[in-house]
């Protein structure tokens, strides 16, 4: 199982972003062919280039919907392909931190920890056992680990007790340039949808009556129509979890 990870603003109190969002797209291997295909072909019909990157910063905001006909026909095709692709989704809804997350040494981040878990158990819930996760991530993945993020998630799932347990994590994340690579294109869009309807606060019945709004809440519907709530012994892990800025200072939490 290829596991495309993203995320869309960042949780750091100097970035502009209100609701950061990291995002994971898990798709079968045996899908990424027709994915590709199939991103090749909507780019070949919206642009003089089949090599054109999609971005969530360029696509998802007002002036697409309101005044570009085309680039919002590229923008439903794109959650069309979406709903119609075999795929699951994870994400962590951060609220902004309001001073510098901690990260204790030999740790991940903590919303990369609350994502890997849920990756984890919903590969362990398929029906073929034998099926791992492999992590892909656009670009260096640095994610303010001392080292990168490559190596802290080697290091975590290695020596830590949580990490060990993660037995359905392949220990080497792969990081790739997304410009050539669908996957981080699609999870790119998804965290970015993600994102504006949490800062929009579309989730309240009374918002939300402008075109790119409600462009937003279909895309929303479409995206929780592919995650996966994991019940375990313990409580309820939601795919799409609102996950409060106290989490970002692990100390105060022990």
């Amino acid at each position: 199982m290829l596991i495309f990870i993203d995320e869309s603003g960042f949780p750091h109190p100097s970035d502009s972003t209100h609701n950061p969002v990291l995002a994971a797209v898990c798709l079968p291997e045996r899908g990424h062919r027709s994915l590709c295909r199939n991103m090749y072909a909507i780019k070949r019909r919206f642009f003089s280039s089949p090599e054109k990157e999609l971005k969530a910063k360029e696509l998802l905001r007002p002036y697409t919907f309101e005044r570009t006909d085309r680039r919002r026909e590229l923008v439903e095709c794109i959650f069309d392909l979406i709903r119609e692709t075999e795929l699951a989704i994870f994400a962590m809804i951060m609220e902004h931190p309001t001073r510098m997350p901690e990260t204790p040494e030999g740790h991940i981040p903590i919303q990369y920890r609350f994502l890997l878990e849920r990756i984890n158990f919903y590969i362990a819930s398929l029906a073929d056992d034998r099926d791992m996760a492999i992590l892909v991530f656009d670009g260096e993945g640095t994610a303010f680990i001392p080292g990168g993020l490559g190596p802290g998630i080697s290091r975590y799932l290695f020596r830590s007790r949580e990490g060990q347990t993660w037995s359905k994590i392949i220990d080497s994340p792969f990081f790739v340039d997304s410009q050539i690579t669908p996957g981080i294109q699609l999870v790119d869009m998804i965290a970015g949808c993600l994102r504006h309807y949490q800062e929009k606060q579309l989730y309240k019945e009374s918002t939300g009556t402008d075109i790119f709004s409600s462009a937003l809440k279909r895309y929303y519907r479409i995206i929780s129509g592919k995650t996966h709530d994991i019940e375990t012994e313990e409580r309820t892990l939601y795919a799409l979890y609102n996950m409060p800025e106290r989490y970002f200072y692990q100390s105060e939490l022990n």
